[in-house]
């Protein structure tokens, strides 16, 4: 008997890439399937999703890359290789047949570094997610680029984006998140984000930064 276990985001696409709704932890559906595997069949889930009106997040800052006033107003330190502009049809983007963006793109060497100020009616206990824009299209050559994450100089966890994917095409679009610990934000009325990117992976380029608090 062979067992798989895959996530909601590995089943749908189509779920993956609206974010109707946005899952903290996420869910599994899993199939137990198979005798030898003679049989053909066709498998169909649904999942029933009852939710509390409103937004579960609200955004508490955004930096543009490229534009001075976003940048010192969040602190914002790097070294780079490159800076530049792209314009493109986010994959994630597609499903709604949105217009192409233009982003300024910063291509990082060393390390991105800006800090987070939390608003004056934050509760400061909330958890805390960043989203970010990234040019991460790199053809049929690449494979993924991924970043270390650091809040106050400490591992809050990694940034791992597809930059190519031939079983998994729809994750090689532009936008991706990353929940922090609550344990190195909590009760923090700010604190400093750093990305470190890894050694042998592709080139980490970022064109916007949002940075979002939880509110249930």
């Amino acid at each position: 008997r062979r067992r798989h276990t895959r996530s909601l985001c590995d089943w749908s696409s189509d779920v993956c890439s609206s974010d109707l709704v946005h899952f903290v932890n996420g869910i599994d559906m899993v199939l137990e399937h198979g005798v030898q595997n003679q049989s053909n069949a066709e498998y169909g889930f649904t999942a029933f999703l009852y939710v509390q009106p409103g937004a579960a997040r609200r955004l508490i800052r955004e930096i543009d890359v490229g534009d001075p006033v976003s940048e010192s107003a969040a602190n914002v330190q790097y070294t780079q290789w490159a800076l530049s502009t792209r314009t493109s049809s986010f994959f994630r983007d597609q499903f709604f047949g949105s217009a192409p963006v233009t982003d300024t793109v910063r291509h990082i060497r060393d390390f991105l570094r800006f800090r987070v100020v939390r608003p004056a009616d934050s509760g400061r206990t909330e958890p805390v997610c960043l989203g970010f824009r990234l040019d991460r299209m790199g053809g049929t050559t690449s494979g993924v680029c991924q970043a270390t994450v650091l809040v106050d100089g400490q591992p809050a966890g990694l940034l791992h984006s597809f930059t190519h994917s031939s079983q998994f095409p729809w994750k090689e679009g532009n936008e991706c998140e990353i929940e922090l610990p609550i344990a190195l934000t909590n009760n923090k009325n700010s604190f400093s984000v750093e990305l470190r990117p890894k050694l042998g992976t592709d080139p980490l380029k970022v064109a916007r930064v949002w940075v979002y608090e939880y509110t249930k």
